[in-house]
């Protein structure tokens, strides 16, 4: 999840936990009130029916008629019932044995009158002394007002919380835009920097904050980078021009000698020495420089639409050619489908062309000559091609460092090689978009395969 996201989902929890909290707080307030209120009539309303009942022989016939009144205004679902106490023997056979709640109702012998509930009911027991005797006065009835009340006030906060998950949201999204803008700015300007870009620069800004400290940071570390791949650059050149013209002359010269036919056989025996160790020494250097190469242009304006099936064929044939003498076999899988742009890549011709005779290469001379297996295959969105050989192998545990250059495999032995092939080929794939992924057991071969995306998916 971007953090944008995660910044307003936080924060517009956060709000609605607080208003949903506030809401709660207000609605046990608002239910305590509506309750403290339906007690007092109730109250009330108990006192009227023991007036009613018990005081009509002591009143005038005008205040009893004032009483009766007040009376005739019932409370929804509204019960009486009137308990006489004997000495504080209650006998409860007169009530429903829902409302014979003993303790409750003995406690307002104790403090005048208590309350309790049954089911959805209210309850007020009043006790009442009267010339006539001692009585309980029970008055149940129903808070319908004050249910519809609270049903409204909850309705109300939950509308409320949603409404302000849904706007505290918008705002949040539209805050943490706002504040991850400039670092959406330095990701858009990190972006266009590459090797051959190293002058470009991030906008430190005019504050002293965080992200222009940064920015500061990351220019500072820019710079350093440029420097050194100055430095590396004018000596991977100096090094090629000094390198180069010595050893042009070495080989030349050991080549003139050994074709003069004046040296001894001792001689040239040690002349053929200097020109294979010569050799190797520019072979390397080649290698070294296509690896500099690769990592430091801009590779992708060399990019053309090309067949990769022509390409691998032709590789073959100049190997089979060069050094194996007829022992590369080429194969294509699933030649119903094919069509003209089956293999067709986006890709530099010559880089691909140095890869997968370095795979080649390779797979003859740690399988000691023996037949290899290159097989074609395209996909739907890629196009596959797998090197089989029955060599060396390589172990388990050192299969992801044969990548590293200058690596060689531990069961290499006097093979000659310099551990660059590999690496150089995975940068070749890797800048291609491709992957490059290798099974191998010791003494029973390897397989390497390389997979790279056709043209339309590029």
């Amino acid at each position: 999840m971007k953090i944008k996201y995660k910044i307003a989902a936080i924060f517009s929890l956060i709000c609605s936990a607080m208003i949903g909290l506030t809401g709660i707080f207000l609605y046990i307030l608002f239910e305590d009130n509506l309750e403290n209120r339906f007690e007092e009539r109730l109250l009330q309303r108990a006192v009227l029916a023991a007036e009613i009942l018990l005081e009509k022989d002591e009143l005038n016939e005008s205040t009893y008629e004032a009483i009766t009144l007040r009376y005739l205004q019932k409370l929804p679902a509204e019960k009486v019932f009137y308990l006489r106490t004997n000495n504080g023997v209650i006998n409860y056979s007169q009530i429903p044995v829902e409302f014979a709640n003993v303790n409750e109702i003995e406690t307002a012998i104790e403090e005048d009158y208590n309350f309790f509930e049954v089911g959805k009911l209210k309850v007020c027991s009043l006790y009442y002394e009267d010339n006539q005797g001692n009585y309980i006065v029970l008055l149940a009835a129903r808070d319908l007002n004050g249910e519809e009340q609270l049903n409204f006030l909850q309705r109300t906060i939950w509308i409320i919380i949603i409404t302000a998950l849904f706007i505290i949201a918008l705002i949040s999204l539209l805050f943490a835009n706002q504040i991850l803008k400039p670092i959406n700015s330095m990701i858009s300007r990190v972006q266009e920097i590459r090797s051959n870009k190293l002058e470009l620069r991030l906008d430190e800004g005019k504050g002293k904050d965080e992200i222009s400290r940064l920015a500061q940071t990351f220019n500072e570390m820019l710079s350093r980078l440029e420097n050194s791949f100055y430095t590396q650059r004018k000596f991977i050149q100096n090094a090629s021009h000094e390198l180069r013209t010595p050893l042009t002359v070495i080989l030349g010269e050991a080549e003139y000698a050994l074709k003069s036919g004046k040296l001894e056989e001792d001689q040239e025996m040690a002349m053929q020495k200097i020109y294979q160790q010569a050799d190797h020494l520019r072979q390397l250097l080649n290698s070294l420089l296509q690896l500099s190469e690769i990592r430091n242009d801009n590779f992708q304006s060399s990019f053309e639409i090309l067949r990769l099936d022509e390409l691998v064929q032709q590789v073959v044939i100049n190997t089979n050619q060069t050094i194996s003498a007829g022992k590369i076999h080429l194969e294509y899988k699933d030649t119903e489908t094919l069509s003209t742009d089956s293999f067709e890549i986006l890709g530099n011709e010559l880089w691909l062309e140095i890869a997968f005779t370095n795979l080649l290469t390779n797979a003859l001379k740690y399988s000691g000559n023996k037949p290899v297996k290159v097989t074609l295959l395209h996909a739907r969105e890629k196009v596959e091609v797998f090197v089989e050989d029955k060599g060396i192998g390589i172990a388990n545990d050192e299969i992801e460092k044969i990548f590293t250059p200058f690596y060689r495999g531990s069961n290499a032995g006097t093979k000659k090689g310099y551990g660059i092939g590999l690496a150089l080929t995975r940068n070749i794939v890797k800048i291609h978009k491709g992957e490059i992924n290798i099974e191998s057991r010791p003494n029973k071969g390897s397989i390497i395969k390389v997979e790279l995306p056709k043209a339309v998916n590029f």
